[in-house]
């Protein structure tokens, strides 16, 4: 497709049309690499073989174009063959050149200790982009909070990226997802660029830290006409500083040395979970909009101030004892940050680690061994100390007990009793070290990278920890592994998900929000089995490949999943949806995805998805999943252990005493096995609820006893009936309805 500059591989898609598919109808062709090349294979019927004829199409939008500048292709079939490689309508292929695209960022607004050497990086869908950890294009930094970077794209490309920060300079393995800037207020959540016919720099763009969503070219203040310097400070270093009471100022030259001081802002925690590697409380911002001719006679000097209140003219209670600090005669010509410093030029020194712990660590493997993530023979370590929990992070090889399941390891590690100790278990499987799959559901704050380690409360200087639960929703569950080896032979695999949990949860009071698009929010169960579910990750292609979380992602039908009896559903209407993908040798045993209630993000927070190994024993597979089983404290209406709903007659999900009787729609309708009943009561009394078929039978009694005012929920499972039409009936004191 080189012929045609107007051409975009992005979005256009290129089909052949001919005798053998009637002219009208098209077999679309496949994007051979990231080239304009476009090839695939048609069936043509023996009756055909003689005379051939087609052309070649594409469409961009809703628009169709032919190769009107030709004729028919003719190609006279005599079996199966390859046609010799055409360009469109035979013109001349236009060499199309890249631009250059230079990018600068401001880091000021990322709440973390980044330094000049920080890894600082530009993720994207578009080559050379990647949306991972190898990424080519790589900031450098400029001076401050500064950064630039230079990248070639074609013209006419639609670029969706972010930027990516850490504050040390490398990546390890635990840290390829922790430092994703938060999105955008574009419904893909990314930023967005369409490339020029020329080179091109692009405006200032802060990276978004903050806790929301932001403009791709906001800034942390509003713009004036004066010059807007932003000042930060770090505040970890002060043992003394009272949290909650004190506040932080600037008094300079610029506002006369007082009596008032510029009063800073405590910074918020950073928006993207996974990227809350640092407590952004430490942290302490704002403007000062300051005249150019208060740089007339030179530099601008400063101090930071702690102030007894939260008030711009509260007293101080301790200036900073250093020299004053200054702002550049050259800040005249314009906005900006100052890099931020530490309050005294004081670094933040971790406090010393002084009790001598002997720690056994003892886990079963059994789980990992029957999903191939683990095999006897393997390496298995366990890494304690993460997130300056113990003196230094130690790694101590684990040895299996006897013929069992069971491995173990005894380790000196140096910690303080009364904190915690966090740990992680890794595996060696043929010389590649996988990480373990884990999640703390029960962390603080929620969505913190730190969830990802396991931890134990260090209580005296001999200790065990026991990670044998079989439990899903347990903090000592057992480990669990991707399995990073190539597939050995072609797979077909069935997803299927279970959507109940999230039904449930909805019934329960709770809402699903959509992480990419946070105005959009599930409240109505109904809303489940209405929207649908697609998925999204490697599993299915990558991360938003052929579309992002929302619209887009609704419009592919390869991650649309079904609850129809169709594309592997087993059952259709039981809430359970499915769908078909295609796997080869060049695939991976594990497979990472995650779930979308009307294609939306609403299954989990960031980072925290689905991570399944691949049976190839045979050529077909099935890897069952319950919504929400990622997050079980969120999903706490549901027992995933037991795959049902944790029924309780009392209050759910709504407070109070009832004015009325009430007998509510039962959930779902229709429902197979089982449906959900709920009945409002005003005042104690006995109760019964009975199942009727259409002959006026009884079949079932679901309550039968005497219940407390409230609103009540109850289950009825009709596995045991034939397929038909019921009707439910409760009586209570006086009170019948049907």
């Amino acid at each position: 497709m080189g012929s045609r500059p107007d051409f975009d591989p992005a979005t256009d898609s290129v089909q052949v049309r001919g005798t053998f598919n009637g002219w009208s109808a098209s077999n679309p062709l496949a994007r051979e690499g990231v080239s304009k090349f476009y090839s695939g294979q048609v069936k043509i019927p023996t009756a055909a073989y003689d005379s051939a004829h087609y052309k070649f199409t594409f469409t961009k939008g809703t628009s169709t174009y032919w190769e009107d500048a030709i004729g028919d292709r003719v190609s006279v079939i005599t079996g199966d063959t390859t046609l010799v490689w055409k360009s469109f309508e035979d013109k001349a292929i236009v060499q199309v050149l890249p631009v250059t695209v230079t990018i600068v960022v401001n880091t000021a607004t990322v709440p973390d200790t980044l330094k000049p050497i920080s890894f600082v990086q530009m993720r994207g869908g578009t080559p050379p982009l990647t949306w991972d950890q190898n990424s080519p294009v790589m900031f450098t930094n400029i001076g401050g909070d500064y950064w630039t970077a230079n990248v070639e794209f074609f013209p006419g490309a639609t670029v969706q990226y972010k930027i990516f920060t850490f504050a040390n300079g490398t990546l390890t393995a635990d840290d390829y997802g922790a430092g994703w800037e938060n999105n955008t207020t574009d419904g893909s959540g990314n930023r967005t660029l369409t490339v020029g016919s020329a080179d091109t720099v692009l405006p200032l763009a802060f990276v978004n830290g903050s806790a929301t969503t932001q403009d791709q070219y906001w800034r942390p203040y509003t713009p004036s006409d004066s010059v807007d310097v932003w000042f930060r400070v770090n505040l970890q270093s002060r043992e003394t500083f009272k949290k909650g009471i004190e506040a932080i100022g600037v008094r300079g030259s610029f506002n006369g040395w007082g009596p008032k001081s510029l009063l800073l802002k405590q910074e918020a925690q950073h928006g993207n979970n996974g990227s809350r590697k640092y407590d952004a409380l430490n942290f302490w911002s704002g403007v000062a909009k300051i005249p150019a001719s208060a740089f007339a006679g030179g530099a601008v000097e400063y101090k930071y101030v702690v102030l007894d209140a939260n008030t711009d003219s509260a007293a101080i209670v301790a200036w900073e004892n250093v020299s004053n600090r200054t702002i550049a005669q050259n800040a005249a010509q314009g906005d900006t940050t100052l890099y931020w410093k530490w309050f005294d030029d004081i670094p933040y020194a971790p406090p010393v680690v002084k009790d001598t712990i002997i720690v056994t660590f003892r886990a079963n493997m059994n789980r990992a061994i029957s999903e191939r993530g683990f095999s006897i023979g393997d390496t298995l370590d366990v890494r304690s100390g993460y997130n300056a929990t113990a003196q230094e992070v130690r790694i101590k090889r684990m040895t299996r007990q006897g013929l069992s399941t069971y491995y173990q390891a005894i380790d000196t590690v140096v910690a303080n009793i009364g904190k915690d100790l966090n740990y992680q278990y890794y595996v060696t499987k043929n010389g590649i070290e996988v990480r373990e799959i884990y999640y703390d559901f029960n962390y603080l704050p929620a969505g913190d990278a730190a969830a990802e380690k396991r931890r134990i409360a260090v209580t005296s200087n001999t200790m065990s920890v026991q990670d044998t639960s079989t439990s899903t929703a347990n903090t000592h569950r057992v480990p669990r592994f991707k399995n990073l080896q190539h597939l050995t032979q072609n797979v077909t695999v069935t997803y299927t998900v279970d959507v109940r949990p999230a039904i449930y949860t909805l019934l329960a009071g709770k809402s699903l929000v959509a992480t990419n698009i946070t105005a959009y929010v599930l409240s109505d169960p109904d809303s489940v089995l209405l929207w649908g579910v697609w998925m999204n990750g490697p599993a299915v292609g990558g991360w938003d490949t052929r579309g992002a979380w929302g619209s887009a992602r609704r419009a592919d039908t390869t991650s649309h999943m079904y609850d129809d009896g169709t594309h592997g559903d087993l059952v259709a209407g039981d809430s359970v949806f499915s769908l078909l993908y295609d796997y080869t040798t060049a695939d991976v045993v594990g497979q990472e995805f995650k779930f979308g209630i009307g294609g939306f993000d609403n299954e989990g927070g960031f980072g925290n998805n689905h991570n399944e190994n691949i049976n190839d024993a045979g050529s077909t597979w099935t890897i069952a999943s319950q919504f929400g089983s990622i997050d079980p404290t969120f999903y706490d209406a549901w027992d995933f252990d037991n795959q049902v709903p944790r029924f309780t007659t009392g209050v759910s999900g709504e407070t109070g005493i009832p004015l009325a009787y009430e007998l509510r729609q039962n959930y779902p309708n229709p429902f197979n096995p089982s449906t959900t009943i709920q009945f409002a009561l005003p005042k104690a009394g006995n109760v019964s609820l009975k199942v009727f078929n259409t002959l006026g039978q009884e079949v079932a009694t679901v309550v039968a006893g005497v219940l407390t005012p409230g609103i009540h929920t109850v289950t009825f499972d009709a596995s045991r009936l034939s397929t038909g039409v019921y009707f439910y009936q409760i009586k209570a004191g006086d009170f019948m309805s049907l």
